[in-house]
């Protein structure tokens, strides 16, 4: 692959031209483009003795001040190395900023640009698809990212029982970075290693309850310690299935002319058209603001505050949802419902009564909030195993 950044000489240069009050002289980065320089400071300075000493030492402070300087030059050499066209803003941009041309720094900076933006489950996902991949290969850059690494990683994702669901949602969150690194022009689209790799999905296992079933886990009687997330699971269900983001971050005055209206908080953050959804408030939508409510707050559930930090809003809805799940769980023993049964369970068994009532796929897109009427049919595409065997009873011949 051929570019202009053969052209690129990098080296220190001791500036004797000028002399700083200790007598020292600053120690700058020379970028030459084809006799275009510019001079770069490092923060540096010595005497023109040592320097030269530094140049040739093989050991002692000299070789360890000498290596310091050098970390520069390198770092510069390794973002010159991935740009596919050199133009000194590109270069600039990655040498002064945080963040450099380097995949791991790709990985910390979106990771911190993330955080700061309080979206801290999408930064755990990047820490966590970061983690799992310098795992696999400590030394990694964006070169070296190819179909061949992208199969012999998920190879080895797979030989230590990681769901394909993980293994996508890693993947993704690298291919992520290769679109950033391509669109900000670090490296070049060459690189770019997903056209001939696909990555993984798990299978949608979410089954929604027939109204059977829901009718048998409504007549659970939870004990006192788990009213409360049976309650949050039947509220989810009656809110079109809302999450518990969402549900937690609902304020008083999103309720408005008996209805209680938002955004999904998953959409509102990407450049997608966002709906708002505005659901009725029913007997059970009251009876539960009613018992659980905090009119004293902003937020109709107090679990959190508006000072809450956002690290903490995240620790405590992943809490929530996980006491909903191991609470409903025993409600759907109990009442002798077969398979898994969580809070996600909600979304699908409200999607799927809605359907087999209204058969208007547009309202349920609506309903659930949903940007693309795809991302609702895999919703309902899965056909329950009860229904399976009627459909197939025709087959039973002689």
């Amino acid at each position: 692959m051929e570019n202009n950044t053969s052209n690129v000489k990098i080296y220190l240069y001791l500036d004797v031209r000028k002399a700083l009050k200790n007598g020292d002289h600053p120690i700058s980065l020379v970028v030459n483009n084809s006799g275009n320089r510019k001079f770069y400071r490092t923060g540096h300075s010595t005497t023109e003795k040592y320097y030269n000493k530094c140049m040739t030492a093989q050991r002692g402070q000299a070789k360890a001040d000498r290596q310091k300087w050098e970390s520069y030059e390198q770092k510069a050499q390794g973002i010159v190395r991935q740009l596919s066209v050199f133009t000194f803003d590109k270069f600039e941009r990655l040498y002064l900023s945080r963040h450099s041309a380097n995949l791991k720094g790709y990985y910390d900076s979106k990771i911190q640009e993330l955080s700061d933006a309080g979206r801290i489950g999408t930064a755990t996902v990047y820490s966590d698809s970061k983690k799992s991949i310098f795992k696999f290969r400590p030394s990694l850059e964006f070169k070296d990212v190819d179909p061949a690494f992208l199969e012999n990683y998920q190879a080895w994702m797979e030989a230590r029982d990681r769901s394909a669901t993980t293994i996508g949602m890693y993947v993704r969150a690298l291919r992520a970075l290769f679109n950033q690194a391509i669109k900000e022009g670090t490296i070049s689209r060459d690189f770019y290693p997903f056209d001939d790799y696909v990555i993984p999905q798990g299978e949608n296992r979410k089954r929604a309850l027939h109204i059977s079933e829901l009718t048998a886990l409504r007549s659970y009687q939870p004990m006192p310690e788990e009213e409360f997330y049976i309650s949050l699971w039947w509220f989810s269900f009656y809110m079109n299935g809302a999450n518990l983001k969402d549900i937690l971050k609902l304020r008083w005055t999103d309720i408005q002319d008996d209805r209680i209206q938002f955004i999904r908080q998953k959409t509102a953050k990407t450049k997608r058209k966002t709906i708002k959804i505005r659901i009725p408030i029913d007997d059970y939508i009251q009876a539960f603001i009613d018992r659980w409510g905090d009119p004293s707050g902003t937020f109709i559930l107090k679990p959190y505050n508006e000072h809450t930090a956002p690290s903490r809003r995240y620790e405590v809805c992943r809490q929530i949802n996980l006491m909903i799940n191991k609470k409903i769980k025993k409600a759907g023993e109990a009442t002798g419902i077969k398979g898994k049964i969580t809070l996600y369970t909600a979304r699908h068994s409200y999607a799927s009564l809605m359907f087999n009532n209204s058969k208007d796929i547009n309202y349920v897109k609506e309903a659930l909030g949903h940007t693309d009427i795809t991302t609702t049919q895999r919703y309902l595409n899965s056909i329950d195993t009860e229904k399976e065997k009627q459909y197939r009873s025709v087959l039973k011949v002689g």
